[in-house]
């Protein structure tokens, strides 16, 4: 398998794992983005075994084996592909050198991407338990209120039984007090009476006591 070929087969790999084709027919909606089961960093296709396995495929060497199917005349095409490739080094060999600094920057950027990537999971993954422990200190703080507002109807309901037993006590201090008042005017219509029927003993007895004398 040529460099080439294995490249396109990554290609082709990486294009399945991301969901690009998938993206593509969807007008930039990926199918695959929806499993919760898959991390940021296999969502966006990118594994180590991956990296280097590009980073081992990046270099493109001018230099390869040379082979010859013809096994009679094997010796002298070798030679003959030597002597080419050797007229032919100032001609290929930059373009080679260039695809091989592209392909080492394209790796290392995928490198920085999916360390970018995993850097953003890992502080997604923290917002996220952030947010499930502001929501679970929400529903005890939602509990509590209402727990505070219950005890708030409570005591309101009690406030207003004692008002309404505070106001029938107070209506029956006003009869009790009628009722003293009304017993003292009796009071002293009594003691009144007592010092008449006093003063007219006291005249009968007075008057007893002149009629008796010789």
């Amino acid at each position: 398998m040529n460099k080439k070929e294995s490249f396109s087969q990554i290609f082709e790999s990486l294009k399945k794992k991301s969901g690009y084709n998938d993206f593509a027919e969807s007008g930039g909606i990926s199918k695959n983005n929806t499993s919760s089961s898959e991390s940021l960093t296999e969502k966006l296709f990118i594994r180590a075994q991956d990296i280097a396995y590009l980073r081992a495929l990046s270099s493109v060497h001018y230099y390869r084996t040379l082979k010859s199917s013809n096994k009679k005349l094997s010796a002298p095409i070798i030679f003959i592909k030597r002597i080419i490739r050797k007229l032919g080094k100032f001609l290929i060999e930059p373009p080679l050198q260039d695809i091989t600094v592209f392909n080492d920057a394209s790796v290392n950027f995928l490198e920085r991407l999916t360390f970018y990537a995993e850097n953003m999971e890992a502080k997604f993954n923290e917002l996220e338990a952030e947010l499930q422990k502001a929501k679970s200190n929400n529903q005890n703080l939602e509990a509590k209120i209402k727990s505070i507002e219950s005890k708030n109807k409570n005591i309101e309901a009690n406030n207003k039984n004692l008002e309404s037993k505070i106001k029938s006590i107070e209506s029956k201090i006003q009869l009790m007090e009628k009722d003293n008042k009304l017993l003292e005017n009796k009071c002293t219509q009594l003691a009144k009476e007592v010092e008449s029927l006093n003063y007219y003993k006291n005249t009968v007895e007075y008057l007893n006591n002149v009629g008796n004398k010789p």
